[in-house]
């Protein structure tokens, strides 16, 4: 029974141990310290002089899965969502890969994103 985890479980799961290994925190606070000064901050970021660099944008169009990649996201964005999380992934997926000419997408306020979000998906997927 334990085996059935959703996709989306597992793949939080790899998340939270690429955070572990590679963003190596100690606290003992409910949040992640990587996005509370972002957050704190909102205010203050000028979201117009936002960009991708130029070069990551030309190395994506050479690889062509990344390109399958973003057609594939653009397809997704005109079905109906349940959650608006999956849908600021998939937006924010689009811009990070050059999809976005339009500029039609906006970054947002980052939402609450503590510890115990990981481990309640993890609960919830068994």
């Amino acid at each position: 029974m334990l085996f059935f985890a959703c996709r989306h479980h597992v793949y939080e799961l790899v998340l939270k141990a690429v955070f572990e290994v590679k963003i190596k925190q100690v606290t003992t606070s409910p949040n992640i310290p990587l996005f509370k000064k972002p957050k704190d901050n909102w205010k203050t970021i000028d979201l117009a002089k936002i960009q991708l660099y130029r070069e990551t944008v030309e190395l994506f169009r050479t690889i062509h899965e990344l390109e399958n990649l973003l057609d594939f996201y653009l397809v997704e964005l005109k079905n109906v969502m349940v959650r608006d999380d999956y849908r600021e992934l998939i937006e924010l997926s689009v811009v990070f890969l050059g999809g976005d000419a339009e500029q039609k997408f906006k970054i947002r306020l980052p939402g609450p994103m503590h510890q115990a979000r990981w481990m309640a998906r993890a609960i919830y997927s068994l």
